[in-house]
């Protein structure tokens, strides 16, 4: 088996004010030859899946979910590639912060992961899906994350779509395990085998 690269991505600046993409490794890898050519080719794909996810970003004056599913899509293609080789420690704060996604960076980066194109609409927003994927590992565990789903995408389309703090509380009372009767209580074991 051939080990990982640990890596940081990092932004420079140079004495001019320009900002640069730059990976950094773990000083304590012990490098090969083919470590920089390898650690410059995933500058470049990430420099590339920066670019085509800012086409979506920049295209957009709200975040509309289609969109951030396609950007999603993008970066979880580009992680999966680099997964061979590299374990990039930071990958989630670079993507915040060269993106500039804000609060919904958690969501983007699992949105392509946990839910197909087919089950995005434009009709929800994306504190929908924020509150939606917030509430995954309760509503998996309680078995009722597809019908979570369909209820946002059929609401959505009727235009019947509660605001977000209410689907918030909506999603709660889905993923409380019933009580009484026999029935098993959610356990913090379980919740961690969805983890």
């Amino acid at each position: 088996m051939i080990a990982r690269i640990p890596v940081k991505i990092v932004r420079t600046e140079d004495m001019v004010g320009n900002k640069k993409i730059g990976i950094m490794a773990d000083l304590a890898y012990q490098s090969n030859a083919d470590d920089s050519a390898k650690i410059q080719a995933l500058k470049t794909g990430y420099a590339i899946a920066l670019g085509d996810a800012e086409k979506f970003i920049s295209s957009a004056k709200t975040k509309k979910p289609s969109d951030m599913w396609a950007v999603s899509s993008i970066l979880k293609r580009f992680a999966d590639s680099a997964k061979k080789d590299f374990i990039i420690s930071n990958y989630a704060m670079a993507v915040r912060r060269d993106l500039n996604l804000g609060r919904y960076a958690g969501t983007i980066l699992r949105l392509s992961e946990h839910i197909g194109r087919e089950k995005i609409t434009d009709m929800a927003l994306m504190g929908h899906y924020d509150e939606l994927l917030r509430a995954r590992t309760r509503l998996v565990v309680s078995d009722s994350w597809d019908d979570a789903l369909e209820r946002l995408v059929g609401a959505a389309r009727a235009g019947t779509l509660p605001s977000c703090r209410a689907y918030r509380q909506e999603l709660a009372k889905m993923g409380r395990p019933e009580r009484g009767r026999g029935a098993a209580s959610v356990s913090q074991a379980d919740i961690r085998k969805f983890t």
